[in-house]
């Protein structure tokens, strides 16, 4: 299991005497995203979403995504499989698309 000294990296859920699940959602999820944050804003959901950050542009509602409180995390820039690259070229992956979102 990954884990950062970053305290900016979220790598594990809070220790508490409540159940909590967290919803995420991987690469998006695209055209269905205006609609799927309307449903969590009434029902008061809070989601994380993982986008490769070079998919972040202008026309995709991302900012409402953090302006209503939910987290983008990174799902690298250009989506390699990090387990084919070294140490360094993960770092400078994953440390790229974090800069960039």
């Amino acid at each position: 299991m990954y884990d950062s000294i970053d305290k900016e990296v979220i790598t594990k859920g809070e220790k508490g005497a409540h159940k909590t699940v967290i919803l995420s959602f991987d690469d998006g999820p695209a055209r269905a995203l205006p609609a799927l944050l309307d449903i969590l804003k009434k029902e008061n959901v809070r989601a994380m979403f993982f986008w490769q950050s070079r998919l972040l542009f202008g026309e995709r509602p991302w900012k409402r995504v953090m302006d209503e409180g939910h987290i983008i995390g990174t799902h690298s820039c250009k989506h390699p499989n990090l387990t084919n690259l070294s140490y360094d070229q993960q770092l400078r992956e994953l440390s790229h698309s974090k800069q960039k979102i």
